[in-house]
């Protein structure tokens, strides 16, 4: 079957320790939001999708891309595991055979990394691939259409390294090329900026 690559970009949270939404912040002249958007727009045969939540109009508003496919979580406050399983809901009606999963504060990650990580995937048995940060793993990371149906099954705010570490067999797992930051506090925004001077 042809590979059909979606690409989710999880952005519905509230940002409740920065106290201002985070998708705003900027970076290199533009928002964090934006940023993310531009970098995953020039990946080839894939189609992007954006899910919003808190901060919903403030941040339609902010989109530069008039082509992007905006899916409203009306259940953001549940978690981002509420994010996630509505992405994969909208996904799996459009018969995807994969998604790539990334967030939008993690402006440290290149386009470079990502193209390898999907590279490595597709030519790869696994079914599953993951980004590791050392001793942490997470995003971006590829599903198959394999796991949609544990994806659809997330509860809270939990993501989905529960699911990489059950099926941690089925798993490519590709060391990042930038050192892990999230950006969640006002503390955390400022040295990301000092590491750009």
């Amino acid at each position: 079957m042809d590979k059909k690559l979606a690409i989710l970009i999880v952005a519905a949270g509230a940002s409740k320790r920065l106290g201002r939404p985070k998708q705003l912040l900027k970076w290199r002249g533009e928002t964090l939001l934006n940023h993310c958007i531009e970098k995953v727009s020039v990946l080839e045969e894939s189609t992007t999708f954006l899910i919003l939540g808190a901060y919903k109009n403030e941040i339609e508003d902010s989109l530069k891309s008039k082509t992007i496919n905006v899916i409203d979580n009306q259940n953001w406050n549940e978690g981002l595991g509420s994010s996630i399983r509505e992405g994969i809901y909208h996904i799996k009606q459009k018969k995807y055979t994969d998604v790539l999963i990334v967030l939008s504060d993690l402006p440290l990650l290149s386009i470079h990394y990502i193209k390898v990580l999907i590279a490595s995937y597709y030519s790869s048995s696994k079914k599953i691939a993951v980004t590791s940060y050392g001793n942490v793993k997470g995003v971006p990371v590829i599903f198959n259409e394999r796991y949609f149906s544990d994806l659809l099954q997330l509860k809270g705010d939990e993501g989905a390294k529960k699911i990489v570490q059950k099926f941690k067999e089925d798993t490519l797992v590709l060391e990042s090329d930038v050192p892990y930051i999230d950006i969640d506090t006002e503390e955390a925004y400022l040295a990301l900026l000092q590491l750009d001077k």
